[in-house]
C-alpha cells in the first residue's frame, strides 16, 4: 500500500530543536483475525486413549498488514510493503495410555 498517511505532513524539525509529533503516534492497519481449535477425545479401550486437536490460526485468510514505513526521508515511509503470514494449521495427535 503506497501512502498509508500523509506523508507530506513531516518534516525535520530544525536543527537542535525536538519536533511536535507525539511519541509512537503512527498506527498500522486494525488486525481482524479468527483463531479456532477442535478437540475431539477417543477412548479406545479401558486404559488407551486417543486425543485429536486440530488449531487453525486467521481461519477466514484477513490479510494482516504490517506497519508503514516510519523512519522520515527512507524510501519507504509512509509505505506499507509486506504482510503477517497467511492462514495456518496445525493439527496434533496423542495417545496415552
Amino acid at each position: 500500500m503506497n501512502r498509508w498517511f500523509d506523508t507530506s505532513a513531516f518534516a525535520n524539525p530544525r536543527r537542535s530543536h525536538f519536533g511536535n509529533s507525539p511519541r509512537s503516534g503512527l498506527r498500522g492497519a486494525p488486525v481482524v483475525t479468527t483463531d479456532v481449535t477442535v478437540e475431539k477425545s477417543i477412548s479406545l479401550t479401558e486404559r488407551w486413549k486417543l486425543d485429536l486437536r486440530g488449531e487453525f490460526y486467521n481461519l477466514f485468510n484477513h490479510a494482516i498488514f504490517n506497519i508503514p514505513g516510519f523512519t522520515l526521508g527512507a524510501a519507504d515511509f509512509g509505505v506499507i510493503s509486506n504482510a503477517r503470514s497467511p492462514r495456518t494449521a496445525q493439527l496434533a495427535a496423542r495417545l496415552s495410555f
